[in-house]
C-alpha cells in the first residue's frame, strides 16, 4: 500500500511522459505512422533517394512501434551481391512481379514499392523531381489487390546522400543499355531525416492504372512541396541546430538569438528560423536559455502564429510552445507568459477543437502536449478546471482521438495531470465533466462481459462488442490508468470507482497486459491500482492516501525500485 500511495505523492509539477516525436532533434523522425495500419494490407509508395536508407529506418520504427515488418521490392541488379539473398529472405526483399505482389497484399502484409527505381536513386536531384517514367505497376499491384496506397517522402533523403553530376547524360546511356547503377555517389552526410507518411489513397475500383498512378504521383509531390526545403541544400540540411554543439554555440550569443527571432517575421526565412527555435529549444539546455532570454517576446509571436488561421508555420510554433513548456523548471515561467495575454488559453483550446482551423494545412496536435505541459503548472490546472470557461469539457472527447496520437496523447496527459489534484475529484467524477468513461473506455477491449457487469459500468463501455479495439500505445495506457490511480486517494473516489465497474475493466486489461501484445510497464501500473480496488475501506484505513506520511528512506527505496522496473 506504501508503494501505491507513494506513485499518489507527485508535485505539481509533474511532467506527462512525450509521445512519439514531440521535439525535432537531430536524428530520424517519422511524421504520420499513425497512417499505418496495425493490421492489413497496404502499399507503400515512396520517392527514391540515391540510397534508400529510409526505408531501412521505417522498417526498423515499423518494427519497433507497430510489430509489423514492412515487405519490400527491390531492383533484380541486388541479386547479384554477395550475401544479399540471405539479407532479402530475412527482410523480405523481393525483386517481385504484380502477381507476387499481389499475393504479398492478400497475405495481410506490407509492402513498399519506389515506382522511379535505380532511375530516381541515380538521376534523381535536389529539386525532388519525381522521375517514375510512366510505370504503373505499382497501380496495377493495388487495384488487384484492392488495397490503400500510403504516398511517402523522406525530407532531406538527397542531402544525406548524393550522385554526381557531372557528365550525368553518359551515365543515362549507361544505363540505358546496362540495366545496373552506374552513377557513383558520395554522402553520409549528419543530416536530419524526416518520413513523412500521407493519408492513404483509399482503393477506387473506377480509377484506371494510369490515373492512379497520376493520383499518387501528385500526392507524393505534395508531400515534397510541403516538407522539402528547394532545392535541397546539404549545409542547411546539417545547419547548426542540427547538432548538440551547434546549439550550445548558438546559445551562448544573446544577440544571435535575438536576431534568429527578428528573422521569424522574415518571409524568405521565417521557416527556417522557426526551425531552428524548434531544434533549440529540443534540448533543455536551450529551452532554458531561450525562456530566459526571448520568453516575453518568443511567447506572444508564438501565440499569434498558432492564432493565425493563414500562418503556414503554426504547426512548428506549437512544437517551440511545446518544448519550453516541458521543463518542469520552465513551465510556470512560460504560463505566466501565456497568462499575461487575455484568454490564450481559452483561444488556443478553440483552434484545438476546431480541426480543420488552419487554412494552411497545419494541423495543430501539438497543442495537445502544450496543454499537458501547461497543466504540470497548478496556475495552469486551474485555469483548464475553471467551470465557467469549461476547458477541460471541451477537451475530454479528443482523449478518443483516432487521427492523431500526439493530439490523443496530449489530451491524456492533460487529463492525468488534473487528476493529481485530490480537491478536484469529486468534480471530475460528477455527472457535470464524468471523467471516468473517457479514461475506461480506451482501457476496454473486446472482451465479452455479463450482464452484471455491464450493469454496472457507464453506459459508453456497455455490451461493447467483439470490435472494439483497445488502446494501442501502451504510454497512453499507462497515463490513463495512473490516472485511476489518482482517482484512488479519496475514499469517495475508490468508491465510485469500484461501482462503476473499474475493477472488472482492469480485470481484462490485465489480461492483456500479460499477453505477448501487453506491456510490463502498464502491468505494474494496472497492478497498482487493483492493489487499491480489492482492498476493503477498513482494510485501507485512511480517507485520503496523499495524507500518509511514508518515512523518506522508504520514499527512496521506492524510487529506486520503480526506476530499475523501468529500465
Amino acid at each position: 500500500l506504501a508503494q501505491v500511495q507513494a506513485s499518489l505523492h507527485v508535485s505539481d509539477s509533474s511532467r506527462t511522459e512525450q509521445m512519439d516525436n514531440e521535439s525535432t532533434v537531430n536524428g530520424y523522425e517519422v511524421i504520420g505512422l499513425e497512417n499505418l495500419p496495425s493490421d492489413g494490407p497496404a502499399l507503400l509508395i515512396y520517392y527514391h533517394g540515391a540510397l534508400p536508407i529510409d526505408m531501412y529506418y521505417l522498417t526498423a520504427e515499423t518494427m519497433l512501434k507497430r510489430n509489423r515488418l514492412i515487405h519490400t521490392v527491390g531492383d533484380r541488379f541486388l541479386d547479384h551481391i554477395p550475401g544479399w539473398r540471405l539479407v532479402s529472405r530475412v527482410m523480405k526483399v523481393t525483386s517481385g512481379s504484380v502477381q507476387s505482389c499481389v499475393s504479398t497484399l492478400r497475405a495481410g502484409e506490407l509492402l513498399s514499392i519506389a515506382p522511379g527505381g535505380v532511375y530516381e536513386a541515380q538521376f534523381g536531384d535536389s529539386a525532388y523531381e519525381i522521375l517514375w517514367k510512366g510505370r504503373t505497376g505499382f497501380a496495377r499491384v493495388a487495384l488487384e489487390a484492392q488495397v490503400p496506397i500510403i504516398p511517402m517522402f523522406t525530407v532531406n533523403i538527397r542531402e544525406c546522400f548524393r550522385t554526381v553530376s557531372f557528365a550525368k547524360w553518359i551515365f543515362v546511356r549507361l544505363y540505358g543499355v546496362l540495366k545496373i547503377p552506374v552513377l557513383p555517389f558520395y554522402g553520409g552526410f549528419p543530416v536530419k531525416l524526416r518520413t513523412v507518411l500521407g493519408k492513404p489513397i483509399a482503393y477506387d475500383e473506377a480509377l484506371s492504372p494510369a490515373a492512379l498512378h497520376e493520383k499518387v504521383a501528385g500526392a507524393i509531390a505534395e508531400l515534397v512541396r510541403e516538407h522539402q526545403r528547394l532545392p535541397g541544400d546539404i549545409l542547411q540540411a546539417i545547419g547548426l541546430t542540427g547538432s548538440v554543439d551547434g546549439i550550445k554555440l548558438l546559445i551562448q550569443n544573446e544577440t544571435l538569438l535575438n536576431n534568429l527571432l527578428d528573422l521569424t517575421s522574415e518571409e524568405s526565412v521565417s521557416k527556417d528560423a522557426v526551425l531552428c527555435l524548434v531544434n533549440i529549444t529540443a534540448e533543455e539546455t536551450g529551452a532554458a536559455v531561450i525562456v530566459d532570454k526571448l520568453s516575453e517576446r518568443l511567447v506572444p509571436i508564438a501565440y499569434q502564429a498558432v492564432l493565425d488561421e493563414n500562418c503556414k508555420l503554426s504547426d512548428a510554433w506549437c512544437m517551440v510552445l511545446c518544448n519550453i513548456t516541458r521543463p518542469e523548471r520552465l513551465v510556470e515561467r512560460v504560463v505566466q507568459q501565456l497568462l499575461a495575454i487575455e484568454f490564450s488559453l481559452e483561444k488556443l483550446t478553440t483552434c484545438f477543437t476546431r480541426i480543420a482551423y488552419n487554412k494552411q494545412k497545419c494541423h495543430l496536435n501539438y497543442l495537445g502536449p502544450l496543454f499537458s505541459n501547461v497543466s504540470q503548472s497548478k496556475t495552469g490546472r486551474e485555469v483548464f478546471c475553471n467551470q465557467t470557461t469549461g476547458l477541460l469539457r471541451r477537451l475530454l472527447p479528443f482523449v478518443h482521438h483516432d487521427g492523431s496520437i500526439v493530439r490523443r496523447g496530449g489530451a491524456v496527459g492533460l487529463l492525468k495531470n488534473i487528476c493529481f489534484d485530490s480537491s478536484a475529484h469529486e468534480w471530475l467524477l460528477s455527472e457535470e465533466m464524468n471523467v471516468l468513461p473517457f479514461i475506461l473506455l480506451p482501457l476496454a477491449g473486446p472482451e465479452e462481459l455479463d450482464d452484471e457487469t455491464n450493469e454496472k459500468l457507464p453506459v459508453d463501455l456497455q455490451y461493447l462488442g467483439p470490435d472494439k479495439k483497445r488502446e494501442e500505445d501502451p504510454d497512453v495506457r499507462k497515463m490513463l490508468v495512473e490516472s485511476l490511480a489518482q482517482l484512488c486517494a479519496t475514499r469517495k473516489g475508490r468508491v465510485y470507482l469500484r461501482e462503476h465497474g473499474a475493477y472488472e475493466i482492469l480485470r481484462e486489461l490485465h489480461k492483456f497486459e500479460c499477453s505477448p501484445e501487453g506491456d510490463k510497464i502498464v502491468l505494474i501500473a494496472v497492478e497498482n491500482v487493483v492493489d487499491i480496488l480489492i482492498r476493503t475501506e477498513e482494510e485501507i484505513g485512511e480517507d485520503n492516501l496523499k495524507q500518509l506520511d511514508i518515512p523518506d528512506d522508504v520514499k527512496t527505496k521506492i524510487e529506486s525500485l520503480s526506476e530499475e522496473v523501468e529500465k
